[in-house]
């Protein structure tokens, strides 16, 4: 494993409330869709701290993106030197 997949991201959790409301599915809906535990997507939602590889999963899986850093959360992009609109 290399550094930035052993590293802690946070998502935007406004950017995922609006993915998910669009898609009109549920935090269940995610856990079935992923196999991620719960918790994690509880997390993931929050905009707390997760691994790359999940964040990865639920945004590929649930909302067909396959770029995570297209729901960093903003500090977390300019934390990357990343340019945010």
């Amino acid at each position: 494993m290399n550094d930035i997949e052993q590293r802690e991201f946070r998502a935007d959790p406004l950017k995922l409330k609006r993915l998910r409301v669009a898609a009109a599915i549920t935090r269940k809906d995610v856990v079935d869709l992923t196999d991620l535990d719960k918790t994690t997507v509880s997390k993931i939602f929050r905009g707390d701290p997760v691994f790359l590889k999940s964040l990865s999963t639920l945004v590929d899986k649930v909302f067909h993106i396959s770029n995570p850093l297209e729901v960093l959360h903003p500090e977390e992009l300019a934390a990357m030197g990343a340019m945010t609109d």
